[in-house]
């Protein structure tokens, strides 16, 4: 017979679990995004000790939230405000999922999540693409390859994990 604790953390996993199959089969979100929000989640819950949804308390998401504003990623390097809004945003999510099945949490819309600055996107000029189109010399296998991956790289406007994701046949 499973103890009662083990029954419990069965209990978020389980509820878990059934998120991210929400996430999957009614949201269409892809295996990435899953396994991103798993990790995520699963980190929360380790660091909360949450085994239950109602050990997601108000007062923990803000330590949690001080938690990831402190941490330091590398000696002097600290997580960016748009991972901590992402890690914020699962969350809140989670907690939608679980009212919206009726199971007793923290209400989604007491968690902020804060202001994130405007992503600055960077193009590159006319003349600095063609460098980089330029850069692969030689006529061996390998530098004809990378030559046609900058090539629809940029063709395709693709970003490089769509690129490096793409099937070889």
């Amino acid at each position: 017979m499973a103890s009662s604790s083990s029954q419990i953390e069965t209990t978020i996993e389980v509820l878990a679990q059934g998120f991210f199959d929400h996430l999957e089969i009614e949201l269409n979100r892809s295996h990435r995004t899953i396994d991103s929000y798993g990790r995520t989640l699963r980190a929360f819950f380790a660091w909360g000790g949450i085994r239950t949804p109602n050990d997601i308390t108000a007062e923990r998401v803000r330590e949690y939230r001080l938690y990831l504003n402190r941490r330091e990623i590398h000696p002097g390097v600290r997580l960016k405000k748009s991972t901590q809004a992402y890690q914020v945003i699962v969350i809140r999510t989670f907690l939608k999922y679980l009212a919206k099945h009726d199971i007793q949490t923290l209400p989604a819309e007491k968690v902020e999540v804060g202001r994130v600055p405007e992503r600055q996107v960077e193009f590159l000029e006319y003349d600095e693409v063609e460098r980089l189109l330029a850069a692969p010399t030689g006529d061996d296998i390998r530098t004809r390859r990378n030559r046609a991956l900058l090539e629809l790289l940029f063709s395709a406007g693709l970003r490089v994990s769509e690129l490096t994701g793409l099937d070889r046949d």
